[in-house]
């Protein structure tokens, strides 16, 4: 059964260690994969054992400096490990993500070449959230700017992209990337990620279910509202940008059958109107590709020069109006959006 997320903005606990620990690690069982006999440090999360390296944890989190400075109680049994023993409040699977990337394993990395092209959305949510939590500076740089590449503020950017989201994503991790950008305050993420959501339909409302800790990821009810008011928007705006660019008012440049051309524009335009296909001249999300219509155009009789005159009039209206304006319509304010 799915449970809410904690309060993303939590803070680790910073306590010294008690011998409660030390009981909780008899009872625990050692991780098969972060369980160096050599570790330095025994972590405890859930029933979950792991020992792993004090030295790799220090270097990237001042959190864990500060815990590991901490006195042990007087009245603490001595370790079976020789080392310290803490509880960390995360999911084990989460934390499993993250040591991937500072301890790996022969068989992790193997894992990782191989059968992953590309990051899942767990395994991106757990790289920030733990990142965040811990204060790993430079891991949360790293993969923030992973998702501003593709929930990017540059307009030439997100027409290069061949999906909504990135490659190991689902259009429904958009929610998921929309809470990470609340999290850590990159705004910048916003009316892209926002803007994909309004295309998810009913399951807006649902959210999705993480697959490394079984928390349900929701919108809040203000990015609800904002994703409700600019679906319309959007979709007014991506009708118009289509309206423009099929419009038979004229014919390109260097076109050399301008009746035949105007002519075919014409009949492909009410062809589509006469097809009730409404997702189709009113197209959802984001700047949606115009590929979706060149595919089309290309079994009617138009030349190539004014197939191209109409992909850069979509792509002119849609750079200078709906682009710019995308903060305004998802209710999202960005500095320096599309600069």
């Amino acid at each position: 059964m799915s449970t809410t997320s904690p309060p993303p903005d939590s803070e680790p606990r910073k306590r010294a260690r008690t011998s409660h620990d030390e009981d909780e690690c008899v009872d625990a069982h050692e991780d098969k994969e972060f369980w160096f006999d050599d570790g330095t440090i025994v972590l405890l999360a859930g029933q979950v054992k792991f020992r792993v390296y004090r030295g790799v944890l220090t270097e990237h989190s001042p959190v864990f400096v500060e815990m590991l400075s901490l006195p042990q109680p007087s009245e603490a049994p001595a370790s079976q490990y020789s080392c310290p023993v803490i509880r960390l409040h995360d999911n084990p699977e989460t934390l499993r993500h993250v040591f991937r990337l500072l301890m790996p394993r022969k068989i992790a990395m193997i894992t990782s070449s191989f059968v992953y092209s590309a990051p899942t959305f767990d395994m991106v949510s757990a790289y920030i959230r733990i990142a965040h939590k811990y204060q790993m500076d430079a891991l949360l740089h790293q993969w923030l700017e992973y998702l501003q590449k593709h929930f990017t503020h540059r307009f030439a950017d997100w027409v290069s992209h061949k999906r909504m989201v990135p490659e190991g994503f689902a259009p429904i991790h958009a929610i998921g990337v929309v809470n990470l950008a609340r999290l850590t305050g990159v705004s910048s993420i916003l009316p892209t990620a926002l803007a994909v959501c309004t295309t998810l339909g009913s399951n807006i409302v649902e959210g999705f279910t993480r697959g490394d800790d079984d928390c349900l990821e929701q919108l809040s009810t203000d990015d609800l509202g904002r994703c409700f008011q600019a679906k319309g928007l959007l979709i007014q705006a991506n009708a118009n940008a289509v309206a423009l660019a099929l419009a038979p008012r004229t014919a390109g440049d260097e076109c050399s059958t301008r009746a035949v051309c105007l002519e075919q524009m014409r009949i492909f335009c009410e062809c589509q109107r006469s097809s009730y296909d409404t997702s189709y001249l009113y197209p959802e999300g984001p700047v949606p590709s115009w590929k979706r219509y060149s595919r089309r155009l290309s079994d009617y009789n138009i030349c190539r020069h004014c197939l191209e005159m109409m992909e850069g009039e979509y792509l002119d209206t849609q750079g200078t109006r709906t682009w710019m304006r995308l903060p305004e319509i998802t209710g999202v304010q960005v500095d320096g959006w599309g600069l």
